[in-house]
């Protein structure tokens, strides 16, 4: 029976007990208020800090040192392009600078944004023809330059897949090029070049027969001036191609001489002045004289020192070829009262 008391007693006591800790340790413990502002972490503003480089128009700059509100930038010379660049480096002296810092850091966050590759557009057709030119070609850079340098297959699928729809789109616009041209003969250079090796010697020789027959139809109203000096061993060279022409197709050379004439030279006079209208400064020098069907000449030079043959009637044919179909792109501003 007593047993029984002891026993009730001691839960009693061990449950008040327990209380008390329970109690003890709720107070304890702070009270959460949960209307109370917690504190937070202050954003950290993006800044550009001394001997950054930042990038300005594709050029790297070199971040020197900071003020309040500014910062002293120069051109950054560890860049290879510095050196290398065609527009900008250190062949254009560029200048140390100041900028304003937030103007900076606006022209930054754009540049990161447009660093930004759509990998999951890249690999798609309908996004890439929303692009233009410009804009896929500012892309694709963006696109192969990660792949070098990071070449997962995210990077090398958008690659691939940009360079396929480049290559596409290059076939559709050869060939569109082709069916334009070919329905519009005027804009098809190689109507009258050719296009094979079996065309080419076809086209030569067919142009080498009208040449021959344009120098023979024309050789009664077109002659060369030879302008040369007596002591001049050049001219003695090209005298033997003059003469070559001359006997080939019947045209009349007048040599013209500065000081004296030698045997060398076909129908040679001395005529210091005439050196002047021409406006020869060099010998051997070579002019075209052709009447017109007004009669009136025009003349143009075809050769200045030694010039071989081929090239000679090259030039000569080239003028007579315009005077003959009357095209309006040559022009002689020589006074023919004076022939």
């Amino acid at each position: 029976m007593l047993k029984g008391i002891y026993s009730r007693l001691l839960y009693l006591l061990l449950s008040i007990l327990l209380c008390t800790l329970d109690i003890a340790i709720c107070f304890s413990l702070p009270i959460i208020d949960k209307d109370r502002t917690q504190p937070h972490l202050e954003e950290k503003k993006p800044s550009i800090e001394p001997d950054d480089v930042i990038t300005l128009d594709t050029k790297k700059w070199l971040v020197v040192k900071k003020d309040k509100e500014r910062v002293f930038i120069c051109p950054y010379h560890g860049d290879e392009d510095f050196y290398a660049g065609s527009d900008w480096g250190w062949f254009y002296r560029e200048k140390c600078r100041w900028m304003e810092e937030k103007t900076l850091i606006l022209q930054q966050a754009k540049k990161q944004k447009e660093l930004e590759v759509p990998w999951d557009k890249v690999i798609k057709d309908k996004y890439l023809s929303t692009l233009d030119a410009s804009q896929f070609r500012d892309l694709y850079t963006k696109v192969r330059e990660l792949a070098i340098m990071e070449p997962t297959e995210e990077h090398i699928y958008g690659y691939m897949h940009m360079t396929d729809f480049m290559r596409r789109k290059a076939l559709l616009f050869a060939h569109a090029t082709q069916d334009f041209v070919l329905s519009h003969p005027i804009y098809d250079i190689q109507k009258d070049t050719g296009t094979t090796s079996w065309s080419y010697p076809l086209v030569n020789e067919i142009r080498r027969r009208e040449r021959d027959a344009l120098f023979k139809r024309v050789s009664d109203r077109a002659g060369l001036y030879f302008f040369v000096s007596g002591t001049c061993p050049y001219c003695e060279e090209e005298a033997k191609i003059v003469q070559w022409f001359s006997a080939d197709y019947g045209w009349n050379v007048i040599s013209v001489a500065r000081d004296f004439c030698t045997p060398k030279y076909p129908n040679c006079i001395v005529n210091p002045d005439l050196f002047t209208i021409f406006r020869a400064t060099y010998t051997p020098s070579l002019f075209l004289i052709y009447r017109r069907s007004d009669n009136r000449p025009a003349i143009f030079p075809v050769g200045n020192g030694l010039i071989d043959y081929e090239t000679l009637k090259s030039r000569i044919f080239y003028y007579l070829k315009q005077m003959e179909e009357n095209t309006q792109m040559l022009r002689t501003d020589f006074n023919p009262e004076k022939f």
